[in-house]
């Protein structure tokens, strides 16, 4: 059964140390509210900080704008001391987390026998930075009572784990969320890259281009020109065969001609003559 405001005033102060009990517990500002209580911020911590540095495990900040697609974790001021008898379930107040855009991603359940403070991972979802504040409400809580209790509770089951962020948790995370900075980085260097490209290189490849466009007219004149001289040089080839062979054949009927008068000339001489009368 959950608790409703009165079961939850009347808890013993040491199962939520820290939570501001002064003022009216029944009041709209209340921590403690109709059937649950609000926790709120204490610690802030920047994954990718050098130890030592603001925002790390040694030096946690108490306020930072969350910039849009960024992670960071928060612990909360309050810190818990659940009874063997008695567990909780978190969830992100929607007026004043989830509605503006930031997301938690493990707010769960809390078991009996945590001793400790809340740690949640936010990632701010939203299109302009989150504040993170100390004293903020974190994470409200509804608490219940078990019947019968558990065997062992959390405490009993993990003597060694106590609440709070670590070095190891934080280096898992990175600053930022689906690494949304860097992909924009890239892109407005792709951008110059481009830019740069349309300016220096578009005019580099059209001077190319009309080098390699007058080479091209260069070799189709010349393959044109080596064309018509082939052509003339086979023309005139068969002009020199045919006057050649008019010239073989002036030579073959000047020798005949020769040889038909030396035959005539033998011819004659040798003919017998006639005696003188």
């Amino acid at each position: 059964m959950f608790l409703s405001d009165q079961k939850l005033v009347d808890l013993d102060p040491n199962v939520v140390k820290g939570l501001d009990r002064s003022g009216d517990l029944y009041a709209a500002k209340s921590p403690i509210q109709p059937a649950s209580i609000d926790l709120t911020i204490g610690d802030i911590f920047l994954p990718e900080i050098s130890p030592g540095e603001t925002g790390s495990i040694q030096s946690p900040l108490a306020f930072h704008s969350l910039r849009a697609g960024h992670t960071a974790i928060v612990q909360t001021k309050e810190e818990l001391n659940l009874p063997r008898d008695l567990a909780a379930i978190g969830f992100p107040p929607s007026s004043e987390v989830s509605s503006r855009g930031l997301l938690m991603t493990n707010p769960g359940h809390v078991d009996p026998g945590f001793k400790g403070r809340m740690k949640f991972t936010v990632i701010n979802m939203g299109r302009e930075s989150f504040p993170l504040k100390s004293g903020d409400i974190i994470v409200t809580l509804l608490f219940f009572r078990l019947d019968p209790a558990p065997i062992k509770s959390y405490s009993e089951r993990n003597p060694i784990i106590k609440g709070g962020v670590s070095e190891e948790q934080l280096s898992r995370l990175a600053k930022d969320f689906l690494d949304f900075q860097r992909r924009a980085e890239d892109i407005v260097k792709q951008a110059e890259r481009k830019a740069i490209w349309w300016t220096a290189g578009v005019p580099v490849v059209a001077a190319l281009i009309g080098v390699i466009g007058s080479f091209a007219a260069a070799y189709v004149f010349t393959a044109s020109r080596v064309h018509d001289v082939e052509t003339r040089m086979v023309r005139d080839k068969a002009s020199l065969d045919i006057d050649i062979g008019k010239i073989n054949n002036k030579l073959d009927d000047q020798n005949l001609e020769k040889r038909i008068d030396e035959l005539e000339r033998l011819v004659k001489k040798a003919e017998p003559r006639s005696p003188k009368p």
